[in-house]
């Protein structure tokens, strides 16, 4: 199948780089060398797809682990607003950073920057 892709990957000008291409087995697929052109594959037993994190062993507790700490640092990260402020904001700085940290993926979205620079104060003068 690996072979077929490369094929196809020709045709159009591509080459796959088989120093960085990685295989990972499941417990239906015998242990024999796997390899491409002559070129040994190597094998990895998990790795990041789209965010999370994939394994044959089908462990959640690393992808869940990471999600938990990203969490966390979004969490850190608006933390003095979410103090400070008495309105809708916290909840909405929660929805947009860290319930997304948890859900989507291990990266947190950053929007305190952008919050902070719109609830500073403008030493620009006044227009009147």
């Amino acid at each position: 199948m690996l072979a077929d892709f490369d094929d196809e990957c020709g045709k159009i000008g591509l080459q796959l780089n088989l120093t960085k291409t990685m295989c990972m087995r499941n417990g239906w697929v015998p242990d024999a060398p796997f390899s491409l052109n002559g070129t040994s594959i190597s094998e990895c037993s998990s790795y990041v797809y789209l965010g999370g994190e994939l394994n044959m062993m089908n462990d959640l507790a690393p992808e869940l682990g990471g999600r938990k700490r990203a969490a966390w640092g979004a969490y850190k990260s608006i933390e003095g607003i979410v103090r400070k402020t008495k309105s809708s904001v916290p909840t909405s700085l929660f929805n947009t950073t860290v319930l997304s940290a948890l859900t989507y993926a291990r990266k947190p979205v950053r929007y305190v920057t952008r919050v902070r620079m719109r609830s500073a104060p403008s030493n620009a003068p006044s227009r009147g």
